[in-house]
């Protein structure tokens, strides 16, 4: 087995699985023509690459100056090229760096210092780098970008932890980009950008709709408005029958007058007079006439006698000023009461 130090140059395609299921021939020409990104800015930096597993790209390079610029360069291209593509179909690579030595496979490479590599890659953000401190310390200074410190991690497989730096690249990438009008795609800060313009033309438009169907009330002209209440319906007293203390005639019903029907507060309400449906009543009928016999003079009585029948006169008399007297009554009356 042949080994030797190495700078390698790990990369892998986010979402890619769910590029294909969305879009497959269009994820495989566009990872073609990322491969093709690769391989000219590996060569342009004295690396090869010698091992692209699917979507994953490895690359080799004798310093790690010249992996560092190469991947620099690669996210840059590639940012450039997204910008032609909507956001969810946008092509974005994490890229891990790292040093270590390895073993030559024929024209492959295996070790630690790849699998190193693979596991950094996991830790970039989207279009940026992850590299070891071994590359970080070789790069201070030397490629044009500043790493963060996010210190040791966990690596899976790999024993023991590694000091982890990152760059991010994403705004550096959107600045260098400054493509033609038609070739622009929407990004996410275009639509944020719309959205809210959007909803402020709205708010707008809302404010001067109520203001011009809800004047304020010191803008507001007084109204005379008349409203319509419905009058209230309310019972009438039972009416009073009047009847002559001694004739049984017909009685005459005195009607109460309309009841007065309520009114709000002002503004003053105009409503016609009520008519008050008084269901008639019904004319008393003509009691039929009794036949009396001639009278008979009264025996004389006893002074008993002549008390009882006075009471008996001025109660029936009091029943006849009430008009509640029968026939046999007024023959008392007639025959007794004199």
């Amino acid at each position: 087995m042949k080994r030797k130090i190495a700078a390698i140059l790990a990369a892998d395609v986010a979402e890619y699985s769910r590029l294909v299921a969305e879009d497959e021939e269009d994820a495989l020409a566009r990872l073609m023509t990322a491969q093709a990104v690769f391989q000219e800015s590996t060569a342009k930096h004295r690396g090869r690459i010698f091992n692209t597993a699917g979507d994953a790209i490895l690359a080799e390079f004798a310093s790690a100056v010249d992996a560092a610029r190469a991947a620099i360069d690669i996210q840059q291209q590639m940012g450039i090229r997204n910008q032609a593509h909507f956001p969810g179909r946008q092509l974005h690579f994490r890229i891990g760096l790292s040093i270590g030595d390895v073993v030559e496979h024929g024209t492959d490479l295996l070790g630690d210092g790849v699998n190193i590599a693979s596991r950094l890659q996991a830790l970039a953000p989207l279009g940026g780098l992850a590299v070891s401190h071994w590359v970080q310390e070789q790069t201070v200074g030397k490629v044009g970008t500043t790493f963060r410190d996010i210190g040791r991690q966990s690596l899976r497989n790999i024993p023991a932890p590694v000091h982890v730096f990152v760059a991010d690249l994403a705004p550096s990438t959107v600045a260098a980009v400054e493509p033609g009008p038609e070739e622009v795609a929407p990004t996410n800060n275009g639509s944020r950008a719309m959205i809210s313009v959007a909803t402020a033309v709205i708010i707008l438009l809302a404010g001067i709709a109520y203001k011009l169907n809800y004047p304020a009330s010191s803008d507001r002209a007084p109204q005379n408005t008349t409203v319509a209440v419905p009058p209230i319906a309310v019972p009438a007293p039972s009416p009073q029958v009047a009847r002559p203390p001694e004739t049984n005639t017909t009685p005459t019903i005195t009607p109460t007058p309309s009841p007065a029907v309520l009114t709000p507060a002002p503004p003053a309400v105009q409503l016609p007079p009520q008519k008050l449906d008084v269901p008639a009543v019904p004319q008393a009928l003509p009691r039929p006439a009794v036949t009396q016999a001639p009278a008979q003079p009264a025996p004389k009585e006893p002074a008993t006698d002549r008390k009882r029948v006075a009471r008996s006169c001025a109660e029936v008399l009091e029943r006849a000023q009430l008009g509640d007297t029968t026939p046999e009554d007024q023959a008392f009356l007639r025959n007794q009461c004199r």
